[in-house]
């Protein structure tokens, strides 16, 4: 059984994640490909964040 769900995430979370985290963060939870197509913008970044979080 597949579901998905909606989720929604502030970009400033996300950016204060990636501060706190520092470079290490973004390739745990993002692709090669996923950080090539954002490309360091943190909407971007939030908005693929929010899309992993509703489908798991």
């Amino acid at each position: 059984m597949q579901r998905i769900g909606v989720d929604a995430v502030s970009v400033e979370r996300i950016a204060l994640a990636v501060k706190r985290s520092g470079p290490g963060f973004l390739p745990k939870v993002y692709t090669p490909a996923e950080l090539a197509y954002c490309a360091g913008n943190t909407e971007r970044l939030a908005g693929r964040w929010a899309a992993k979080e509703a489908v798991i």
